[in-house]
């Protein structure tokens, strides 16, 4: 077995669709299918797609507040 450490990086995936979270771990073709689970050992999800660099600059990109 091999283990690939990573942090969720939003809890909703395109368009705010909140059955999808984003995950930093790089998801090898094959490895689809495969479980997501937190430090204690909880599944979060199942692997299911990988988001290209291609597609991601192709997606509109909203501009973030500025914390004061």
């Amino acid at each position: 077995m091999k283990i690939t450490t990573g942090n969720v990086n939003a809890l909703a995936g395109l368009k705010n669709d909140t059955r999808y979270i984003q995950i930093s771990t790089p998801i090898q073709p094959g490895n689809s299918g495969g479980p997501v689970v937190d430090r204690d050992g909880f599944l979060l999800g199942i692997t299911s797609a990988t988001f290209s660099k291609q597609a991601a600059d192709l997606q509109p990109t909203r501009p973030r507040r500025r914390r004061t």
